[in-house]
């Protein structure tokens, strides 16, 4: 058919601590199967403190859910994502 095989499947993954260093290499992997032709979406990440990074991975992952670990810190959260949250 001429789909090569990583246009056969649409994937859906969260991430949990996107700005950790398990949840940066499951990033950059993303990156580089989408850039090779997977349909891969970002339903939801998760971080805990680091909102710049959030942020940052926010406007490179388009998910549809974002959550932080510590629900006092909502609010720096938010402004650390203006439009989004």
């Amino acid at each position: 058919s001429g789909a090569g095989p990583m246009k056969e499947l649409r994937r859906r993954v969260s991430i949990l601590g996107v700005t950790g260093s398990i949840g940066r290499s499951t990033v950059a992997l993303i990156k580089e199967l989408r850039a090779a032709g997977a349909d891969i979406e970002v339903e939801a990440i998760t971080a805990g403190r680091n909102f710049e990074a959030l942020a940052e991975q926010v406007r490179s992952l388009r998910p549809r859910f974002v959550a932080v670990a510590d629900a006092d810190q909502l609010e720096t959260a938010r402004a650390a994502l203006p439009g989004i949250a």
